[in-house]
């Protein structure tokens, strides 16, 4: 009886160590899963008074009235609008839901469904786009651009210093569901940042395009020698930039509508080397 006895105990000891050890593994996945978002550019703010913006500033001629999307913020999943080039060579005006999806993607045991995949796919790295599996097709052939004016996250974000709008370099694709229908996917690119978004705390930013020859290389698809595509993938001047600081509210409706004197751009020499100030023990926001 005894010895039934120490067996039940050893056997109740197993199976509550076992409990915490699977209870600290799902908090260790989930906490990593958050850091990982947290990684990721995965809020920015679309260009107001689209049609006339966009016919302005990017020379957009196709479908610039028909798409109706929100001017505020975008987030992951949710559908962008994005530049393209039609089979005639004429820019036009897209909707394309953010989180890519390759044509080739089917549930699996591991990924059962699709919205799981695309959250991983909100940005593509600069430095290996063109050889991940999920990237390389959609890098060589289906280049796009996403305009925006300012991106953000955690309480700062960055537009230009003459608020007009730029573009991310982007890539998009087309996935068949099993109704037959076609749904355009994208994700924009990111690079190394440059000292304006690292100094308050982020190792990467998103690929900016600001100048009409840019958006014409990218766009190109006979433009396919690395060498050429490699030069528009470099982070933009830090001095181009401003940094701004938004109340927790303006972030989820519009960060222009952030607080009287909360420009920190003067700050980002301090805010390097001192954390309380935004510096590196601050979490990252792009991968």
């Amino acid at each position: 009886m005894a010895a039934v006895t120490v067996l039940l105990k050893r056997t109740l000891r197993d199976v509550k160590a076992a409990c915490k050890k699977q209870t600290a593994c799902r908090h260790y996945r989930r906490r990593a899963a958050v850091a990982k978002f947290d990684r990721m550019c995965h809020h920015y703010i679309g260009v107001r008074e689209r049609p006339q913006h966009l016919q302005d500033e990017f020379s957009v001629r196709s479908n610039l009235h028909q798409l109706t999307l929100p001017e505020a913020g975008f987030y992951p999943l949710a559908e962008v609008p994005v530049i393209r080039l039609t089979e005639g060579g004429e820019r036009e005006l897209a909707g394309a839901q953010w989180g890519l999806l390759p044509a080739w993607w089917k549930p699996s045991d591991r990924i059962p469904k699709r919205e799981s995949f695309q959250r991983r796919c909100i940005n593509a790295r600069a430095e290996d786009v063109h050889a991940k599996p999920t990237y390389r097709e959609s890098f060589r052939r289906r280049r796009c651009l996403m305009p925006g004016e300012a991106f953000f996250e955690r309480g700062h974000y960055f537009h230009l210093l003459d608020d007009r709008a730029f573009a991310f370099a982007a890539i998009w694709d087309r996935w068949r569901d099993a109704d037959g229908r076609d749904v355009d996917t994208c994700t924009l690119l990111t690079t190394e940042a440059n000292e304006a978004v690292a100094a308050v705390g982020h190792p990467r930013m998103p690929v900016v395009l600001a100048q009409e020859d840019d958006y014409a290389r990218w766009l190109n698809p006979e433009v396919v020698e690395r060498s050429l595509l490699e030069r528009l993938l470099r982070p933009t001047p830090a001095e181009i930039w401003r940094c701004r600081a938004a109340a927790p509210k303006a972030q989820r409706l519009d960060p222009r509508r952030s607080q009287p004197g909360d420009d920190v751009s003067s700050t980002r020499a301090k805010s390097q080397d001192d954390p309380r100030r935004g510096g590196s023990s601050q979490g990252r926001l792009f991968d």
